[in-house]
């Protein structure tokens, strides 16, 4: 079952900001704000919004400590979205070969 609704993911990801937010968490683990601001040469307000739209759809989780937050992938929102596009694969393939069956 989807926890993670991978709408929300894949219109969270279409965004050149975001999808690098996300590849550069997965490559380095844990960064703060400034850290995935800096080499983006956008502002903090602006990467947090973008932590946000991340967050809410399940891909990253935010955690605040003082006045720095920290944000990490949440593997189990890519893990399922992965599960989901596995399914949709396995059906269009079936669908196929139905398909080339009948000929």
């Amino acid at each position: 079952m989807i926890k993670y609704s991978p709408v929300q993911i894949f219109s969270a990801l279409s965004s050149p900001i975001r999808l690098t937010i996300i590849e550069r968490l997965a490559k380095e683990g844990t960064l703060t704000l400034g850290e995935l601001a800096h080499p983006l040469h956008i502002s903090l307000p602006a990467v947090l919004k973008h932590a946000i739209i991340l967050e809410n759809c399940g891909l990253v989780i935010r955690s605040k400590y003082g006045r720095v937050h920290y944000c990490t992938i949440n593997k189990k929102a890519l893990e399922e979205v992965q599960t989901w596009i596995v399914e949709i694969l396995d059906e269009w393939s079936q669908t196929l070969k139905k398909l080339q069956s009948t000929n």
